[in-house]
């Protein structure tokens, strides 16, 4: 069976981006690797310590997969603190931030 390349990318592939952070006073941009389908997407992000977002939402639900380090995530008005092999879902439309 042949691969499709529409349904098929190694991350290697991926161009590597450095996404600014919202407020740069109080954050540090990161690198990160994004695949973009129809209703979902997928990053490889690699955050360094001081990251962290505004409260926000996305209208597809998100999932996070810690490879190393630890990061807090919190989703409205619970912190969870996810180290390295937890895996973070956020729910579509739930506000959301995070900090590293």
């Amino acid at each position: 069976m042949t691969d499709k390349p529409q349904y098929r990318i190694n991350f290697a592939d991926v161009q590597e981006i450095v996404v600014k952070p919202h407020d740069p006073k109080n954050s540090a941009p990161f690198r990160a690797r994004i695949v973009h389908g129809a209703q979902a997407g997928m990053m490889l992000a690699d955050r360094g310590a001081g990251y962290h977002t505004k409260p926000h939402t996305h209208d597809a639900e998100q999932w996070n997969y810690i490879i190393s380090g630890e990061i807090w995530f919190f989703v409205e008005t619970h912190g969870y603190l996810c180290k390295q092999g937890d895996v973070m879902r956020i729910p579509k439309n739930r506000s959301h931030w995070a900090w590293n």
